[in-house]
C-alpha cells in the first residue's frame, strides 16, 4: 500500500502541475516512516483512505473540481487527526 499511497498522491501533484508539491511528494520520507507504516497495519484505516481515494479519483474523472476540492480536504482532515492521534499516544 505505501507505494501505491505514495503514486497516487504524486500522480495528482503532477496531473495538477503543481511543481512545489510534485517536489515534496516525489522527495517526502512520510510513506515510509514508522508512524505510516504502523497506520497501515490497521485495516479499516487501509480501507478508509482508499475510499477517500476513490472519492478523489472520481469527482477528478467527472470534472468536479469543488466535488473534488471537498474530498480532498476530508482526506487531508482525517489523515491529520490520524497522525496528530498516533503521536499523542506517544507522549
Amino acid at each position: 500500500m505505501g507505494k501505491q499511497d505514495a503514486d497516487f498522491h504524486l500522480g495528482l501533484a503532477q496531473a495538477t502541475h503543481n511543481t512545489i508539491q510534485t517536489h515534496i511528494m516525489s522527495t517526502s520520507t512520510i510513506f515510509s516512516g514508522n508512524l505510516w507504516q504502523r497506520f497501515l497495519k490497521d485495516r479499516s484505516k487501509v480501507k478508509k483512505l482508499l475510499d477517500h481515494h476513490q472519492r478523489i479519483f472520481n469527482a477528478i474523472k467527472n470534472h468536479a473540481p469543488d466535488k473534488a476540492r471537498e474530498k480532498t480536504l476530508e482526506h487531508l482532515s482525517y489523515v491529520e487527526s490520524e497522525v496528530k492521534a498516533s503521536t499523542d499516544h506517544k507522549e
